[in-house]
Formats: structure tokens, sequence, C-alpha cells
């Protein structure tokens, strides 16, 4: 029997019942990593993001971050999507925006990139609860933009290509 959730958003805030480190980022069980992100950036900001950082949560936005506490320092992306997510829903999921977003420093300075183009596959999205997270649901797929994502005000840095990714989150409908 499949659980239908309501809404759940997952945004960056490092969780401590996932710490791994001092550095910040989050992980999962001990059979692998709950929330990742991997794919490429060129433009506004250039590398490959490995991503592992979960956030508090809601269906019809996540995040997955990577972040330096002692710098405060983080690089992540940020799905919007058009409906409320339903537990065991897969296949293409519609977007409503797709975000990169950089904070640097103390106090944090906010850099934002966006796009309307992209999508999102998922192939897994299952109920998984645990004692901490009693209504959690893990979530992976892959996905892809048409077009680079467009800086957002004040960020005035170049527009951001994001290659072909592959995603893992849990998000808790609470």
């Amino acid at each position: 029997m499949v659980r239908r959730v309501g809404l759940f958003t997952l945004a960056f805030a490092v969780l401590p019942a996932c710490s791994s480190g001092s550095s910040g980022s989050s992980s999962g069980t001990s059979s692998g990593v709950d929330c990742s992100f991997s794919g490429s950036l060129t433009g506004g900001v250039t590398g490959t993001v490995q991503a592992n950082g979960c956030g508090t949560s809601t269906s019809a936005t996540f995040s997955i971050a990577q972040a330096d506490i002692t710098t405060g320092t983080s690089l992540g992306v940020k799905f919007e999507l058009v409906t409320a997510l339903e537990g065991g829903e897969l296949g293409t999921i519609p977007l409503k925006s797709f975000e990169v977003f950089q904070r640097e420093g103390k106090p944090a300075t906010s850099l934002v990139w966006s796009s309307t183009s992209c999508t999102l596959t998922l192939d897994k999205n299952e109920a998984s609860p645990t004692t901490v997270f009693k209504n959690r649901f893990l979530l992976s797929g892959s996905g892809s933009c048409a077009a680079s994502l467009e800086a957002t005000a004040p960020n005035t840095r170049p527009p951001v290509t994001v290659t072909a990714f592959t995603m893992t989150a849990f998000v808790d409908p609470r």
C-alpha cells in the first residue's frame, strides 16, 4: 500500500541528526547517502558539484547542498515542483524551476541562478521511516537542463550551464 503524503519542502538547513563530520555535510544511513547531487557547472559557477547535505522538507520544493560551516560557504541546488509530490510517484516530474545557489561568508551573501527548462525523472520514491524521521520518503533520479540558468537579481555573474545530473534526497513531510 502506498501512503499518500502532503506538501513537503526540503530547504537547505543541515540536519544535525544526519551530520557526518565537521565540514557540515550531511549523509544518510549506513547503507548509503540519503541526499546527494552530482553534476558539473560552468559559467557563473564552475566545477563539479558533489553535494550531500539534507534539509527540512515538504513535497513541492527540496534542495541539496554541500557546506563548510567553518567558512560559511555552501553550494547547492533547489528543485521547485509544479505540484506537490505524492509518495510512490515515479517518472518525469514537472518542475516549476531549478536553481543553483551559492552562499559565501559570514554573514552569507547568496547568489542564485534559475531556469524553467530543466527536467527531473524519479526512479525511486519510497517510504523509509526512521525513529527521528517518522514520515521519511527516499527519492532518487536524474535530470537535465535544456538551457542555461540565468542569474537572479542581485546576482550579476554570467549564466550557469548544468550537465546531466543525478540526485538522491530524503523528504519528511510533517
